[in-house]
């Protein structure tokens, strides 16, 4: 049976107690070789337990995977790891399945003759699933720097989005760090949403023809406008679908006078 934490540790349990019941009663401990699984604290129990039980590595108790690019440091790294980093699925799959059997992984052709250039060929594609949690963990690693910086979120791009919104979060501080990055992104910016806003300029009473005059420059936040007139103006915010005014100057009947207004909806 293959304990995982994600799928085999419940709601309501003891986390330390089904480490110490999975670490006692597990043949194996696989330790998936990353520079995530190296900063973490509760992984480094795990495979130490895994090393006390067979610290001449003749049972195999403990079994490195290198997924990432890391090295493991200490006594791990006396530890031979079974290299994944950079295969396809089926390569890792026949080279990790060899490697718990003991099996050879002999080439099926010899080796080029010494002092001849090896053949070239064609670099196999880095398999889908790792590098897209590569990178996923590349965005939750930026997210996390920047909120304990006390900076702003950095603003992803779509196909970054949605990367990490398909990737299977293993801690709730990952599902954490993904929720805010999706609600952090501009389609989620409520406050900064405005109907688009035309600025107007008042020609007076006395002006011949129209008296507003529409500029040709559009605003898409209240905040803009405001920071555009140069004089104190005065926001007037009516009913929601009625127009809204924005007027500098305190008379509004100067010829000076701008407001910013949201553009009739049509009638039906």
């Amino acid at each position: 049976m293959i304990l995982i934490q994600a799928w085999d540790f419940h709601a309501g349990g003891n986390f330390v107690l089904e480490m110490d019941r999975a670490a006692r009663q597990s043949l194996r401990t696989i330790a998936i070789l990353s520079n995530d699984y190296l900063a973490a604290k509760f992984t480094a129990a795990e495979w130490a337990a895994a090393f006390a039980r067979d610290p001449t590595g003749t049972g195999g108790v403990l079994l490195p995977v290198r997924v990432g690019d890391c090295q493991p440091e200490g006594l791990l790294r006396a530890i031979a790891y079974v290299d994944l980093l950079g295969l396809d699925e089926a390569s890792a799959k026949r080279t990790l399945l060899a490697r718990v059997k003991g099996e050879r992984l002999k080439p099926s052709s010899p080796p080029g003759f010494p002092g001849q250039p090896a053949a070239r060929s064609a670099a196999a594609p880095v398999f889908p699933a790792a590098a897209a949690t590569n990178a996923a963990l590349a965005t939750l690693r930026a997210l996390r720097q920047a909120l304990r910086a006390g900076q702003a979120i950095p603003e992803l791009s779509a196909s970054a989005l949605q990367t990490l919104l398909r990737h299977v979060p293993r801690t709730l501080d990952d599902y954490r760090l993904a929720r805010i990055a999706e609600w952090s992104q501009p389609r989620y910016a409520l406050d900064r949403r405005f109907t688009r806003l035309t600025l107007l300029l008042d020609q007076g009473p006395q002006a011949q023809g129209t008296r507003w005059q529409a500029q040709q420059q559009t605003f898409d936040d209240l905040r803009d406008v405001l920071a555009t007139a140069s004089e104190p103006a005065l926001v007037v915010l009516g009913p929601p679908g009625s127009r809204a005014r924005c007027c500098a100057g305190s008379n509004s009947t100067s010829p000076s006078t701008r407001c910013a207004r949201r553009p009739a909806r049509p009638r039906r």
